[in-house]
């Protein structure tokens, strides 16, 4: 797992049957990746208003799974208002 400093920047409108839509997209160290699963361990009401960018500290890995070769997309297992 990787930490650090980022920002959230916005949700990910597209529809599609694939993971390369949905989401949310976030910017780490200058990199805008994306990801889609609601982080277990969160302060932020991802189902709310959210007024974009927010900046966050995350907790990420890459996907080691079937999703490993879709670009940018990404697994985030907290992700909480910078203080």
């Amino acid at each position: 797992m990787k930490e650090g400093d980022a920002k959230l920047i916005c949700i990910d409108f597209r529809k599609c049957a694939t993971p390369f839509c949905g989401g949310w997209f976030i910017e780490i160290e200058g990199d805008t990746l994306r990801f889609f699963e609601t982080p277990a361990e969160t302060d932020i009401d991802f189902n709310g208003d959210l007024e974009f960018p927010i900046p966050v500290n995350v907790v990420w890995k890459k996907y080691e799974n079937e999703w490993k070769d879709v670009p940018g997309l990404i697994y985030v297992e907290k992700i909480f208002h910078k203080d």
